[in-house]
């Protein structure tokens, strides 16, 4: 969110070429955020937005009763109203699980209904956008850039034209991966096994 908002690809290009000082792109204070998907990712992302003096508007299957006192969400909605929030948003981030209902969700008719200077967001799983949609809205200038973690194919192939488009942000599927990460996840793994071996209830354990 931050390096589409401030324009970072196009800003590094232009310090290569003299442009020095210029003030460019926007801060995330006093945007709206609208997070699809209120899940584990979903709400961690929503307490830092918080924190960064964002309005956030959400959906969710179960919406919070007083979505004021979680987070500071403004509103939460369920997924059949996300049409009506979508405007509101200076940027859309997808949290949501990948289902028969939500693959090609964030399509023509989605990004349509964006402002034409609102981000789009992606963390969750790549087949939820449709990809040649997102990307002739993006020619069209119907929203103004793209965060991607996650593509339909992954590596994308050299000339996937999502990695040479100024506005569009790409990490390889890494959002959530840091040396913290895992050697959280190595600490969990451990403790899971230090519990089975002493016969004390596994934490995280799948549903069967």
């Amino acid at each position: 969110m931050m390096a589409c908002a401030r324009q970072m690809k196009v800003t590094q290009q232009g310090v290569t070429s003299g442009k020095w000082g210029r003030p460019t792109g926007d801060a995330l204070i006093d945007r709206t955020a609208l997070i699809i998907g209120l899940g584990a990712v979903g709400s961690a992302l929503a307490r830092r937005l918080h924190a960064m003096g964002m309005r956030i508007l959400a959906t969710d299957l179960h919406p919070p009763e007083n979505p004021s006192d979680t987070w500071g969400l403004s509103e939460v909605a369920t997924p059949d109203r996300l049409d009506a929030l979508i405007p509101r948003a200076d940027f859309v981030i997808s949290t949501a699980t990948l289902t028969p209902d939500t693959q090609g969700r964030l399509n023509r008719s989605f990004f349509e209904r964006m402002k034409p200077t609102a981000y789009l967001i992606n963390i969750s799983r790549g087949p939820i956008v449709n990809e040649e949609d997102l990307l002739d809205a993006l020619n069209r200038g119907e929203i103004a850039g793209a965060g991607l973690d996650v593509l339909n194919r992954e590596p994308p192939p050299l000339d996937h034209p999502f990695l040479h488009h100024d506005r569009i942000v790409i990490t390889p599927h890494t959002a959530g991966v840091t040396q913290q990460s895992f050697g959280a996840l190595g600490r969990a793994v451990a403790d899971n096994i230090i519990r089975l071996k002493e016969g004390r209830p596994l934490k995280n354990v799948a549903a069967t």
